[in-house]
């Protein structure tokens, strides 16, 4: 029957039948009675003229397509009765303005496409006693859409293709996201919530359920997040929580979290920086595919698996550190990042890459070519196992070697971080100088030899020591004997040109009255040497005399070696010459010491006292900019501190220091009420500045309490005596 104008059901009619107006155009209002307990599907489709219809509290469900196509409805009135509606119940209503409804029907009135939607504002949902679902289009002119806090889930393909829609508010009742529920929002510029601990717990079914995948922005209590820290309290953050959110920048994770899932931060083109807390054991499958501008990221301690394609296409890494705690790594983990020049493995036992289908998997990284440093007492262990040893193993311990004639430094590093996580413990030659922990100067060697294979015996952070060698050939000798410099009737100051290290102690001047016969053994005098010169002084001559001098090395073998014969005469004159004073480089810097080295050399007059002086110059506020002196704070009227020291060449070690400090030192020496200095230097302690009162939670008399500053997981830290932690801005971490 075709029906036109308005209708009215008569009552007695329980059910609308299937199909009753279907495609009754002229149709323009209908009243159905409260006999009507269900709307069948199709039953008012295509009825393009219906401006209006009331559904009576007595109508429980509405069908499939019931007012699908109903063009002229602007609004609709869905009593609280209505238990079920049916899929695109209302779809292609395109002049609908909005549905009220507060009951809880279970289905998708408007479909996998929303066009009711279009340029209008998207949908909200109200919750029963079981089950949230979406069912209600409001239209607001900000394009804006509020979901109420009584909201728990968001139903599959509930917003799918809302273009109109600019901003959503999800509250923190919101427990989980359907598949599709934001697909094709490609209006939507922003997601607003004021948790992100609840964000971080929602359910998103996939990629097209979190909005961030169209708005690509977050907005946290009105303020837009680009740093994002996940905050202490979080234990998880689940799959596709900030799928292709590219506003962010950063991002900190909390201490307490200890799974990153899938897809957690995939696609964050935006993201720089990732610092993540060594609590994380599990890294999911994706969690930064395709954060590409993500430079660097530092896997802590306590992650035992990376996903599979976990890292893949961050083509803006170029290096990854993976932790010995790393026992699994996924298919496909870093392959595509093509920036990548170096990988790290800490662990001495090769983790696992294989899988139940194929004997080593498939690619983990981008180019079998890629050096992959892994711990040098391991190299074979990981070349013979099948899997790794397609790849191009490389040992981790580099050993830089500054060559001399006499000397050689020795640097070893395991390539894993600044902590100096190798020491060494001896090395198969004589004369060994500890400079720093991890680097030693052995002087004494012949020049112009080869030295193969060298033993060098290492100390582990783990305690463990271990053995290697090394191989290198000293370079050749420069001694150029040079006239005095000057000669008083007793006195002569003797001067060389050489090459060897200032290190060098077993070398000086070789002299004797010229008439002595040629067999007869000269007198030693052991010189310093400083840049390059080396200056010795002689004392108790006999006047008008003629005394030859030259300069001379002797290697810890017993192996001499000589410059050329030069020649004085005393004369019966009185000359007077001024004191040098050489301030050396610091060496063997820590956190709360140093050795200071340089030499005396006193002139017409000998020294009452010698030694160096110290003070304080400046504080250094950063660790990672100790060199900037913008972030130094200076140290005004601060006490110098003098040690003294004997001979020509002078030698002390000094403690007590304040770490992360700038101290300036320079050599002394006094001629009774007289005092001469050599060159001021200075040298920064290791640690970063900072005054126990800064920190969170300490009180007054506390003060004196001496924090310490350690790196921890790839990041300072300042460590309390009684074991609390802090950040470097002094915000506590918990012990």
């Amino acid at each position: 029957t075709s029906y036109s104008g308005t209708y009215s059901i008569p009552d007695g009619i329980e059910t609308v039948a299937g199909g009753a107006f279907n495609g009754c155009s002229g149709l323009t209002s209908v009243t159905i009675p409260n006999s009507v307990t269900s709307i069948g599907r199709h039953a008012f489709a295509y009825c393009s003229g219906l401006t209006s219809v009331n559904i009576p509290n007595s109508v429980t469900s509405i069908g499939s397509h019931a007012f699908a196509y109903c063009s002229g409805l602007t609004s609709v009135n869905i009593p609280n009765s209505v238990t079920s509606i049916g899929s695109f119940a209302f779809y292609g209503c395109n002049n609908l303005q909005y549905i009220v409804y507060g009951g809880s029907a279970i289905g998708s009135p408007w479909g996998a496409n929303c066009s009711v939607c279009a340029a209008k504002e998207g949908l909200l949902l109200f919750s029963d006693v079981e089950k949230t679902q979406l069912v209600k289009c409001l239209t607001e002119a900000t394009g804006n859409l509020t979901i109420p806090n009584s909201v728990t889930s968001i139903g599959n393909s509930a917003f799918s293709n809302c273009s109109g829609l600019t901003s959503v508010t999800i509250p923190n009742s919101v427990t989980s996201i359907g598949s599709n529920a934001f697909l094709g929002c490609t209006g939507l510029t922003n997601v607003k919530i004021n948790d992100i601990s609840v964000w971080c717990g929602i359910s998103f079914s996939d990629d097209a359920s979190n909005p961030l995948s169209y708005a690509h922005n977050l907005y946290l209590n009105g303020t837009k997040v680009t740093d994002l820290i996940i905050p202490d309290g979080v234990m998880s953050i689940r799959n596709y929580a900030f799928y292709d959110c590219t506003g962010l920048t950063s991002v900190v994770i909390g201490n307490s979290v200890t799974t990153i899932g899938n897809n957690a931060f995939s696609k964050c083109s935006g993201l720089t920086s990732v610092t993540i807390h060594n609590s994380v054991t599990s890294i999911g499958d994706w969690a930064f595919w395709s954060c590409s501008g993500l430079t660097s990221v530092i896997i802590p301690d306590g992650v035992t698996r990376i996903g599979n394609w976990a890292f893949n296409s961050c083509s803006g890494l170029t290096s990854v550190t993976i932790p010995n705690s790393v026992t699994s790594i996924g298919t496909y983990s870093f392959s595509g990042c093509s920036g990548l020049q170096n990988i790290f493995l800490q662990s001495a036992i090769p983790p696992n890459i294989r899988t139940k289908y194929e004997s080593c998997g498939k690619e983990y990284f981008t180019s079998t070519t890629i050096p992959i440093y892994v711990p040098f007492q391991s190299v074979d262990e990981y070349l013979s196992s099948n899997c790794w040893g397609r790849y191009n193993i490389q040992s981790s311990l580099a050993v830089e070697k500054v060559l001399a004639p006499t000397s050689v430094v020795m640097t070893l590093d395991d390539m894993y971080s600044a902590n100096d996580d190798v020491d060494i413990v001896s090395v198969g030659v004589d004369g060994g100088e500890m400079i720093e922990g991890n680097t030693m100067e052995y002087i004494g060697l012949e020049p112009e030899s080869e030295y193969a294979d060298v033993p060098i015996a290492i100390l582990l952070s783990s305690g463990d020591v271990v053995k290697t060698s090394v191989s290198f050939t000293t370079t050749a000798l420069t001694l150029n004997t040079l006239p005095s410099k000057a000669v008083s009737s007793n006195t002569a100051i003797l001067l060389a040109e050489t090459n060897i290290s200032d290190s060098e102690v077993s070398c000086g001047f070789e002299w004797k009255r010229n008439d002595a016969p040629d067999d007869m053994a000269g007198t030693m005098v052991y010189c310093p040497v400083a840049n390059g010169m080396m200056a010795g002084r002689l004392k108790g001559l006999k006047d008008d005399v003629y005394y030859k001098y030259r300069a001379f090395y002797k290697s810890s073998a017993g192996n001499m070696h000589y410059g050329s014969w030069q020649y004085i005469f005393t004369g019966d004159n009185a000359v007077e010459f001024d004191p040098v004073l050489y301030t050396y480089a610091a060496s063997s810097v820590s956190e709360s010491g140093a050795t200071l080295r340089g030499y005396a050399l006193a002139g017409s007059d000998d020294f009452t006292e010698q030694g160096f002086e110290y003070w304080i110059d400046s504080r250094v506020d950063n660790l990672q900019e100790a060199a900037s002196a913008q972030l130094r704070a200076p140290v005004a009227n601060a006490e110098h501190h003098r040690v003294q020291a004997t001979g020509i060449a002078m030698k002390v070690g000094i403690t007590g220091l304040d770490e992360g400090t700038v101290y300036k030192y320079r050599t002394y020496a006094k001629i009774g009420q007289q005092t001469v200095y050599g060159a001021e230097m200075s040298f920064t302690t290791k640690g970063v500045w900072i005054e126990p009162t800064a920190l969170e939670g300490v009180e007054a008399d506390e003060a004196s309490l001496k924090p310490r500053k350690v790196i921890e997981n790839g990041r300072v830290i300042i460590l309390m005596p009684d074991g609390r932690k802090y950040d470097v801005t002094g915000r506590a971490l918990g012990k």
